[in-house]
């Protein structure tokens, strides 16, 4: 019987006893701070550093990006500065969120944002495994910037015309077809790694993994998807 509450963080075993149970008791209390911090998506943390304390954190809110829409991309016209904030707000949520206590307070002062404090009842030690875990959890609160990476949008025909009845049978269906992909996959050794929302009349997914096999992967996971599905229909 396995004990969910040992490991309410949902890491890997191995991870896990890495880390250990005192830095596991950090990252629970880290969590809890965060999703208080996101507010149900109202901020995003921007980034973090480990000090003695515990942490420190840049928290913007949701719509702070949104300053930086042209700047980020290369091709709008916009001044020196705006270019230069652009390609550092784009570098700054394109991987890790970790920084040095310098480089987060710099940054805060670049962009006259308070750097908020977060106690632990034990400092962050400096293994790569705890302080990777950490920025997980940031990233988790965060917004990512991908250059290039597989997504997979399903949509169903006719949904809009259909009785709501029919509509929960179809979404339930499609959800069945990825769960069951995914399993297929699994067992002949490939982890599709993705997330998934509702649009309405079907799911937007999107590929976790950066690697060029990810986006391979994923494109096996649709044609499985899709067969699935097609073979439900044509049981109905």
């Amino acid at each position: 019987m396995v004990d969910n509450n040992s490991n309410p963080l949902g890491l890997d075993a191995t991870i896990a006893a890495e880390i250990g149970k005192v830095q596991q008791l950090n990252l629970q209390l880290l969590a809890q701070q965060f999703s208080e911090l996101w507010s149900h998506g109202r901020n995003i943390i921007l980034c973090w550093c480990a000090v003695e304390s515990g942490v420190e954190v840049l928290v913007v809110p949701h719509y702070f990006l949104s300053d930086f829409t042209e700047s980020l991309n290369d091709c709008s016209p916009v001044d020196r500065l705006d270019a230069l904030n652009g390609r550092f707000i784009r570098q700054l949520i394109s991987g890790g969120r970790q920084l040095s206590v310098e480089d987060l307070h710099s940054t805060a002062k670049r962009f006259d944002l308070e750097v908020q404090a977060l106690a632990l009842p034990v400092p962050v030690t400096k293994k790569n495994v705890v302080c990777k875990a950490i920025d997980q959890l940031v990233q988790r609160y965060s917004l990512n910037y991908v250059k290039n990476r597989g997504v997979l949008l399903f949509d169903i025909c006719d949904f809009s015309l259909v009785t709501s009845f029919e509509q929960i049978s179809q979404l339930s269906s499609l959800s069945y077809s990825l769960n069951s992909a995914r399993i297929k996959l699994r067992s002949i050794g490939v982890e599709v790694n993705f997330s998934r929302t509702t649009t309405g009349d079907g799911y937007y997914i999107w590929n976790r993994d950066s690697r060029p096999q990810g986006n391979a992967d994923l494109f096996y996971f649709m044609l499985l998807v899709l067969a699935d599905n097609a073979l439900a229909r044509r049981k109905m």
